[in-house]
């Protein structure tokens, strides 16, 4: 069994849940992948908390994990990047385009060196993990259109990253998320 399909299977075995009145919204859990190695670019995102409107951006395919299938593709951004000992903090902000509509995540994680062995995914090395979990009360979604328009909820992202070439603009994500989202139903 490969690595990759080990880090889902733990991802996958964390099931983000939310509160939702039956009445007003209908609950999809979608089990997301961005997976690959990218440029890395400047792009501009909703200000932050911080007020910050400028982030380092990189753009993927989705893969649904429970099809296999691609199903849209998304950009990925980190802004207020923030060290702490030898970890940092960091404001990640994702844009998903799916067959239906649009949505907007936003959760601050923790992005920590690896620290036992030389561990590799499908054949390049992890020299980093990340992980962003959802706060009591939160909602994570900043905004959506089609389907996903006023849709609120949460999200956890567990990945494995290759920032060994990150001061030539090349990173390498393989990120799953895990989504509870609450759809507003239709009038």
């Amino acid at each position: 069994m490969k690595i990759s399909h080990v880090l889902t299977a733990v991802i996958a075995a964390c099931v983000v849940t939310g509160e939702a009145s039956a009445h007003h919204k209908q609950q999809q859990d979608l089990l997301l992948l961005i997976d690959g190695r990218k440029n890395v670019y400047e792009c501009e995102i909703p200000a932050t908390d911080r007020g910050t409107t400028i982030a380092s951006c990189h753009d993927h395919d989705v893969i649904n994990l429970k099809t296999g299938k691609v199903i849209g593709t998304a950009t990925d951004t980190t802004a207020d990047v923030e060290a702490i000992g030898d970890g940092l903090v960091a404001t990640g902000t994702t844009f998903f385009h799916l067959k239906h509509g649009a949505f907007t995540l936003r959760g601050r994680g923790t992005i920590q060196p690896t620290l036992v062995g030389q561990p590799v995914l499908d054949n390049a090395p992890v020299t980093h993990i990340a992980g962003v979990f959802p706060n009591k009360g939160d909602n994570q979604v900043l905004e959506g259109t089609g389907k996903y328009a006023h849709a609120t909820g949460t999200f956890a992202l567990l990945g494995a990253l290759d920032l060994s070439q990150a001061t030539q603009g090349i990173e390498k994500y393989h990120c799953v998320y895990t989504i509870a989202l609450r759809l507003a139903r239709k009038k």
